[in-house]
């Protein structure tokens, strides 16, 4: 993020060195380079669900179950945003652009974490085959981790407005190509094993998400903002960019395991991603985001 800002920076310097410089010239500016600071709000909706059947080494004939609902929220705040618009005409031409944004993920509330389980065990003094239960449902922390987004956009831009006024208008729409990255914590993870005199053990663990394999997201977008010229090719804007499409769905895995000394053992991190079964993680994108920057024309 500090490297990404630092780059938004330079551009704005240079650009402002640019701004500087007569316009000099005719005709219309056939290419634009602009960057701005996006904001985006807090967008709830998220769920992190997670169904699967916990291993009891040791054992028998057993059956087991476990499955967990966490919420999920990404919060608000500040991205970057950069890129160039090419004009064919004085109106018409192409955009291209890309939006880095990291934001902070948490739970509105806790989830239910239900397990169960059946066995059969023989047990002294008589060692008789009977079967026993777990069955229990516990309040689950909320869930708490970052996200980033990064987006390239690719579309039409249409500008509007008198060419030697103050005040004009660009509007844009496309394809934005994104990479959705999250790291959330913590999911629950239950292993039990049968000991001596067929003793039941039980091992919990908080594990850790990731969606660093999810792909690419594919969503088409629209904006619209007005510049107000303040010296040159100089213009200061100010506008609004449209996610337009559904929730993506982001393909999770295990990633590692959270505070290993707090249960009796310590599972591979293999058979957790063997045995943890989860959805995709719905994480509601912010659809909406306010720009507000620097374009400078270049002619």
């Amino acid at each position: 993020m500090r490297a990404m800002l630092a780059g938004c920076l330079v551009f704005t310097l240079g650009a402002g060195a640019a701004a500087a410089q007569p316009a000099g010239g005719s005709g219309f500016a056939r290419v634009s380079l602009w960057g701005a600071v996006a904001m985006a709000p807090v967008a709830a909706g998220g769920e992190l669900v997670t169904d699967y059947a916990p291993v009891l080494e040791g054992g028998g004939d057993y059956t087991s179950r476990a499955s967990q609902r966490l919420p999920v929220d990404v919060g608000g705040g500040a991205g970057v945003t950069a890129g160039a618009d090419l004009f064919f005409s004085r109106r018409v031409g192409l955009q291209a652009g890309f939006i880095y944004r990291r934001a902070a993920l948490s739970g509105p509330g806790t989830g239910d974490y239900l397990l169960s389980l059946r066995y059969v065990a023989r047990q002294p003094p008589d060692y008789v085959a009977r079967e026993y239960r777990v069955d229990r449902a516990e309040t689950w922390p909320a869930a708490s981790g970052h996200c980033s987004f990064r987006t390239l956009l690719f579309g039409l831009a249409v500008r509007a407005g008198p060419a030697a006024g103050r005040f004009d208008a660009t509007f844009a729409g496309g394809v934005g190509v994104s990479r959705a990255a999250a790291d959330l914590e913590s999911a629950a993870y239950t292993a039990f094993r049968l000991g001596g005199h067929a003793v039941l053990f039980e091992s919990q663990n908080r594990v850790a998400v990731s969606t660093a394999d999810a792909g690419t997201i594919v969503r088409p977008y629209v904006a619209g903002d007005i510049g107000y010229r303040v010296s040159g090719r100089a213009s200061l804007f100010a506008g609004v960019r449209v996610r337009v499409g559904s929730t993506p769905s982001l393909a999770a895995r295990p990633s590692r395991v959270i505070d290993p000394e707090a249960a009796l053992w310590v599972p591979d991190l293999g058979d957790v991603e063997r045995v943890l079964a989860m959805e995709p993680l719905l994480l509601s994108m912010p659809r909406v985001q306010a720009v507000a920057g620097l374009r400078v024309a270049i002619r």
